[in-house]
């Protein structure tokens, strides 16, 4: 999933960036590394454990193409 998508799904469809916020606060409880930003890369480098979430995406057969996954692929969907 994208920060975005959580942000919509929770009713606060502006607020991504606290959704990144509850991640980091809560990152043993919560699949973190699953969700990324919504061009597709990973947005933890700069926070120094972006190669860790590109790792554990890529042990769960997630591929990067020039440092993105593809959405239409790996994007989670709602289903009706």
């Amino acid at each position: 999933m994208t920060y975005g998508q959580i942000a919509s799904l929770a009713g606060s469809p502006r607020a991504a960036r606290q959704v990144a916020a509850i991640l980091r606060a809560n990152n043993e409880h919560i699949a973190w590394h699953r969700v990324i930003n919504a061009e597709g890369r990973v947005s933890t480098h700069k926070l120094g454990f972006g190669d860790l979430q590109e790792a554990l995406l890529k042990r769960e057969n997630v591929v990067f193409k020039s440092g993105k996954l593809d959405l239409e692929k790996y994007r989670w969907q709602i289903k009706p």
